[in-house]
């Protein structure tokens, strides 16, 4: 049967720390990463203490717990098998994630072969990380995150793209939120459209109260 009450929430893990050397002359930074389609063998601890046991993980299931903070937007399906309700949690973009820490300590975590790689930027002569800022990276966790209902898709399949918005702030717990706000005729919702580095985009479907203060940015 088909996928019934589709919702899209985000994965966001903030460890204490992660298992990098300490140096404070480096910085954390916000790297767009893939994960492979193939799963990966691991020696996980057992949940009695006792000897370790063997799993076969997705990559971004390793490396949630090795690095600083950790985001990956994911879907909740519902679907009828043999006359039972199933619920599912699964990527909701397959093989795109992101991952905080120091670029030294991620560089690492790749060299394990742990089933992870880089998300490169098209069209560089060399092979160059994409790098997302932290202030740009905190408004969409910020933004997806909320109660508000949203849904993904990466930049080549925003169907809405073509749409031009105004670019707005809009009051979100004690801070603000920015992004373009977009009015769909049919539609009885209006949408905050949020873009990360032409790899992913939001799209926010905003209940507002009347008295909201909806800021229009340069």
């Amino acid at each position: 049967m088909a996928n019934e009450n589709l919702h899209f929430t985000p994965l966001y893990i903030e460890n204490e720390t992660s298992n990098a050397p300490q140096d404070d002359t480096e910085e954390s930074v916000w790297i767009v990463m893939r994960s492979r389609k193939e799963k990966t063998v691991v020696e996980q601890p057992a949940a009695t203490g006792g000897k370790a046991v063997a799993q076969r993980l997705y990559g971004y299931e390793i490396i949630q717990s090795m690095v600083r903070r950790f985001f990956m937007p994911m879907k909740e399906s519902v679907t009828t098998r043999g006359g039972k309700r199933v619920r599912k949690i699964s990527p909701a973009i397959p093989d795109i994630f992101f991952v905080n820490d120091t670029v030294s300590h991620i560089d690492e975590i790749v060299r394990k072969n742990i089933g992870v790689e880089y998300l490169y930027i098209k069209g560089h002569p060399y092979r160059q990380p994409v790098v997302i800022r932290n202030e740009e990276m905190d408004n969409f966790i910020a933004a997806t995150t909320s109660s508000q209902r949203v849904t993904y898709h990466t930049a080549g399949d925003d169907n809405l793209a073509r749409l031009i918005g105004r670019r707005v702030r809009i009051p979100h717990n004690d801070s603000w939120i920015e992004g373009e706000l977009l009015t769909i005729r049919g539609s009885r919702y209006r949408r905050l459209r949020i873009s990360l580095r032409d790899c992913l985009v939001a799209y926010i479907d905003l209940h507002l109260p009347p008295t909201t203060l909806i800021e229009t940015l340069p």
